[in-house]
């Protein structure tokens, strides 16, 4: 879910600089992978680009598929994070999601015996969930084609943020806003799009002119996984009280509000941001097996042209890769 309005409220005072891809050459980057598959999951295919006939079911593997190829062909090397075990704090947010989702699969049932295909297309989307077929599918494609992947003790954003901060990856790349509370340096979001959004920690906090502690306050007043939001305070109140107040304790003295809860969710942010374990994480390109990827693509009912086209490119650039690799070893080798 992220932040509730958080990016309008940034975009107030900084604008995040927009690159295409190709920007980023040579660099690590960090993916939260569950949320790139639910964009990918529910993403509407109008472009050409999917593989498969039954391109519904698919469009998360066609999705990773044609974003490795292109991560490759321009010199990024990917890591793929997977949630682990959420925290406990979430659980009542996840139980929301899950009456939602149980509420728009009644009313998508209803769009579908209507025959309303406008109302089907939107309850669709708010009835998925990502399953463990999903993630599964995923993560034999990215080994099949020797891509790293691995898997979070819990939130996937915490550990992207902390091999971040660390220097272990450039970039981390999602759509949740709350990496900037895990304190993520530079955060990139819009990869489904031919231009990605390059956010700044250090300028933002500068530009809108709040300490780290006053903008993770912020952030949970508006609403995040951890926390709900206050009755009567908005994104616009609760910016102003910030800066008139603070702080959260400052703000819930003030109005005299005794039952929210919210240091939970600044406890959660702290704790995952310092005791998160990356433990060694290499990131490189690893032994990719051609027949394996195909026959995993031919059994989903995928294009065997385009599956073989997208090899090409892909075995193309690999190998012209450790060409170079294997070049640069002897040119060492020999001085």
């Amino acid at each position: 879910m992220g932040i509730h309005n958080l990016t309008k409220i940034i975009k107030k005072y900084y604008r995040p600089i927009e690159h295409p891809l190709s920007f980023y050459r040579t660099k690590k980057m960090a993916f939260d992978a569950s949320l790139l598959t639910y964009q990918y999951l529910i993403a509407i295919r109008s472009d050409g680009a999917q593989l498969a006939y039954n391109s519904t079911s698919t469009s998360h593997i066609s999705g990773f598929f044609y974003k490795i190829i292109n991560l490759a062909e321009i010199g990024i090397k990917p890591l793929f994070v997977f949630d682990g075990k959420p925290p406990q704090v979430k659980s009542e947010e996840i139980a929301r999601r899950n009456e939602r989702r149980k509420n728009a699969a009644e009313k998508y049932s209803e769009a579908e015996e209507q025959m309303d295909k406008v109302e089907m297309e939107k309850y669709d989307k708010r009835k998925l969930k990502i399953g463990k077929e999903h993630t599964d599918e995923i993560k034999l494609l990215l080994d099949a084609m020797g891509v790293t992947y691995t898997i979070s003790e819990n939130e996937a954003e915490a550990f992207c943020a902390t091999l971040c901060r660390k220097g272990i990856v450039d970039y981390v790349c999602t759509e949740d806003m709350d990496a900037l509370c895990f304190r993520a340096p530079v955060l990139l979001k819009n990869f489904v799009k031919d231009t990605v959004a390059e956010y700044r920690l250090d300028e933002i906090l500068r530009d809108m002119k709040l300490e780290f502690s006053a903008f993770m306050d912020l952030c949970i007043l508006l609403g995040c996984d951890y926390a709900g939001t206050i009755k009567g305070i908005g994104p616009m109140k609760a910016e102003t009280l910030i800066r008139r107040h603070g702080n959260i304790e400052n703000i819930v003295k003030e109005l005299d509000i005794t039952d929210y809860e919210y240091e939970k969710a600044r406890e959660t942010f702290l704790s995952m941001k310092n005791n998160v374990d990356v433990g060694f994480v290499g990131i490189d390109w690893q032994k990719y097996d051609r027949s394996r990827v195909f026959e995993f693509l031919k059994e989903k009912n995928f294009d065997e042209r385009r599956i073989n086209n997208g090899l090409d490119r892909y075995e193309k650039c690999r190998n012209k890769r450790e060409q170079s690799r294997l070049s640069d070893m002897f040119k060492k080798r020999a001085k």
